[in-house]
């Protein structure tokens, strides 16, 4: 019985030190994205996107026009999205409306980058169930580290027909997971929870382009999907 019950606890032990490990991995790719073999996946203006190799071509062909998504609404349409979640989110608000719209014209419009190229590194992420992608979060108010670099890592688990969740391959959907992201790296977060929190409203004005998503027949637990950001 000891004997056994020592091998149970070596078990469970070991499958404590996996499920951790992917954890780590996660971050520690986020810290070192910007030196891993990686592709271009998009480039539009001053906005390079750049996919870690570990992503097969079909993941990188739904990350690429997802950040094309991104870059085009945040540097033509910033005003309607930010109207849009300001009508929607309930806390977690920025400093001031100013400083964020300085912010997201720093990265995708680059009136403040000196013309220098604004580099988004998805890192690859992978066995974590519920959680749909990660960002380095930066300093509130403030442009990110490095001042033209933004870390933020996808969960390969979560594209494709295995998906937990079922708009896996929208593209949209992938804009507004990117948006949440990018949020993280310029100093927000959520940390009241999901639902109502500016920078979760954020993601859904990107995706449906400033269009509240109530004008389409959908309510805010229809947008939230479950998966962690």
């Amino acid at each position: 019985m000891a004997k056994s019950f020592k091998h149970l606890l070596v078990g469970l032990t070991s499958i404590s030190s996996i499920m951790l490990s992917s954890a780590v991995f996660a971050d520690t790719h986020l810290e070192t994205a910007y030196i891993q073999p990686r592709t271009l996946v998009y480039s539009g203006g001053n906005f390079r996107v750049l996919a870690d190799n570990k992503f097969d071509g079909s993941e990188k062909a739904l990350i690429g026009p997802a950040a094309k998504i991104l870059h085009q609404r945040l540097s033509t349409n910033r005003s309607k999205i930010l109207d849009c979640t300001y009508r929607r989110a309930n806390k977690d608000f920025p400093s001031s409306r100013a400083v964020i719209d300085n912010q997201l014209r720093s990265v995708f419009v680059n009136a403040a980058s000196g013309n220098r190229p604004i580099v988004m590194t998805v890192a690859y992420m992978w066995a974590e169930p519920g959680n749909v992608g990660r960002g380095t979060l930066g300093k509130s108010g403030q442009f990110p580290e490095k001042g033209d670099l933004l870390r933020v890592a996808l969960n390969s688990d979560q594209f494709g027909a295995g998906a937990t969740y079922h708009k896996s391959n929208d593209l949209d959907y992938w804009a507004d997971v990117l948006a949440h992201e990018v949020l993280h790296n310029l100093g927000y977060n959520h940390p009241t929870g999901y639902p109502g929190s500016f920078i979760e409203e954020f993601g859904v004005c990107v995706r449906f382009n400033g269009v509240e998503p109530a004008e389409f027949g959908l309510t805010g637990s229809d947008v939230y999907d479950g998966m962690k950001k």
